[in-house]
């Protein structure tokens, strides 16, 4: 039996280690003939050379990055898991921490950042930067691991007399150990990425600014080579949660865990009670976004000459004497932005349809691709952004690419996901039918694969408002991030605020206008608003 086994647990590995061999040697190839003259992608072997020789110059850098991304991941997931256990003991508080959690991850890096270093000094606003880049996607993972419990077994504990203390205690806390370590894994790697966003703001260590400073130099060799120190240590934090999962959860070693990106509050009324319900929900977040604004300006005693309040900013975009002024200044610079995200998400979107669909019609094609699809997934945006600007330029294809990518990898596992969960039996009645694997595709699988393409979509949406902003700001020099970079060099804090809300409430409108158009599309194909949970 066990050597019957060994073939078959060869044989991926075998065939990835011989695609990556022949993936590095046309690399190679390519590299010192048709793209020798471009001088844009070097051969594996020079940046391998870079990294050996230079690497003791590089070694700060690495420590530096290192050292921010972990306390970024321990403060960020204390905090996720934290909230989370709130909100099981409180239920009731729930939409609205919910909703602020999103409100979070919907907030604009490049604004965040030059606020938090006005009033932070040292590592800490990078520190920052990389715990908010966590917070949510573990937030997530903990609360859905921790409600998703056998209500029968809450009922015993209930019966023998515990509380909702003892029901977290003793059955909530092991039961989410796997959505645990789900988020985790995400987390390590994005830990990293904003880590490296956070220099990118001004820092004076760390693998972000140095890639700035190797790319701005022309220096290709050494900013691929730090791509690849960002990418070994990024897919390493991956790898390392996973393998501590794996040992700590082996209960859970066959059940695929679904992590959502993104969440709202499911409702299971319909009619006015809904739309009510929706309202209501929304102004209780606003409320708690607004309240903790202004609590952290008032109870931090922070300069209004740099913190400014909600009303600061209604004042500049809303009734003050030049609000009409400043609402035509944004609104150019706006238009373009959401261009950008646009084109982005689209071109991202359809790939990752193909590709998923490709996957699954020659599943040997996906099982060779599979390997490098999870290392190119774990390689945090922030590392490729350099290189994705040198290879495509500094025009709009740079720029669609970078968000193309955000959008493409959640996209892939969605949809894939969804793919594959399809009944076997509806599958068989048109295979039996005389239907090919193709009519298979289009009739049963991607109709079926609806939820996981909106579950995508609510998770690139908003994402792709800051993917453009990052990308013009290090690559086109235009849009938002000209305006957010032109107002801030000249110390209007106000505009720097009011583009920040701004653009969260743009990312947060995506949000809620991808999930009202699949509420709809749902309820019409199901007939009920309903929808399975978020892969």
């Amino acid at each position: 039996m066990t050597a019957a086994l060994r073939p078959s647990s060869a044989g991926p590995v075998l065939t990835t280690a011989i695609g990556l061999i022949v993936l590095v040697a046309l690399w190679e190839i390519a590299a010192r003939t048709y793209l020798a003259d471009l001088r844009i992608v070097p051969a594996p072997s020079q940046v391998v050379f870079s990294l050996f020789a230079n690497f003791p110059a590089y070694s700060p850098h690495l420590l530096a990055t290192g050292h921010a991304a972990l306390l970024g991941f321990v403060w960020g997931n204390g905090i996720a898991i934290v909230l989370a256990l709130i909100v099981v003991l409180l239920p009731v508080i729930e939409p609205a921490i919910a909703r602020l959690a999103l409100a979070i991850n919907c907030l604009p890096m490049l604004v965040i950042s030059p606020i938090m270093q006005i009033f932070f000094t040292g590592i800490t606003p990078v520190v920052i930067l990389s715990a908010m880049f966590v917070l949510f996607t573990t937030f997530v993972a903990v609360l859905l691991g921790l409600q998703q419990v056998d209500r029968a077994i809450l009922e015993v504990v209930h019966v023998a007399g515990g509380n909702r203390f003892a029901q977290l205690r003793r059955v909530r806390l092991m039961a989410c150990l796997p959505s645990l370590a789900g988020g985790l894994a995400i987390a390590a790697p994005a830990a990293v990425a904003g880590a490296m966003v956070g220099e990118y703001m001004g820092s004076t260590r760390g693998l972000g600014i140095a890639m700035v400073h190797a790319q701005a130099s022309f220096q290709v060799d050494r900013t691929w080579a730090l791509a690849l120190i960002a990418a070994t240590m990024a897919l390493g934090t991956f790898v390392l949660v996973q393998g501590l999962a794996w040992i700590a959860t082996p209960w859970a070693r066959d059940r695929a865990a679904q992590i959502p990106s993104m969440m709202d509050v499911r409702q299971t009324v319909s009619g006015l009670q809904a739309s009510l319900t929706r309202v209501a929900l929304g102004l209780v977040s606003l409320a708690v976004v607004l309240g903790a604004w202004l609590a952290l300006v008032t109870l931090l005693g922070l300069d209004p000459y740099f913190a400014k309040t909600p009303v600061d900013v209604w004042n500049f975009v809303v009734s003050g004497p030049q609000a009409a002024e400043h609402r035509a200044a944004l609104a150019s610079p706006l238009a373009v932005t959401i261009g950008h995200a646009l084109i982005g998400l689209a071109a991202g979107f359809a790939a990752g349809v193909v590709f998923a669909c490709a996957a699954k019609m020659w599943p040997r094609m996906d099982r060779a691709f599979a390997p490098y699809r999870v290392m190119i997934s774990a390689v945090p945006m922030a590392a490729m952004i350099p290189l994705i600007s040198i290879a495509f330029g500094r025009g709009i294809g740079a720029v669609t690419m970078v968000v193309a990518l955000l959008t493409f990898f959640p996209t892939l596992i969605n949809v894939m996901t969804g793919l594959s969960a399809a009944p076997q039996q509806a599958s068989d009645v048109v295979r039996v039918a005389g239907g090919t694997q193709r009519q298979i595709l289009f009739k049963v699988l991607l109709p079926y694969s609806v939820p996981w393409l909106f579950a995508s979509l609510r998770i690139a949406a908003p994402n792709a408002i800051g993917a453009a902003l990052v990308a013009e700001w290090l690559i086109t020099g235009d849009g938002m991030a000209k305006y957010m970079l032109t107002v801030r060099g000249a110390g209007n804090f106000t505009a720097t605020w009011t583009s920040g809300v701004l653009l969260m409430a743009v990312s947060f409108l995506a949000y809620i206008l991808v999930s009202l158009i699949e509420e709809r599309v749902m309820r019409r194909r199901n007939g009920t608003a309903g929808r399975p949970a978020d892969a």
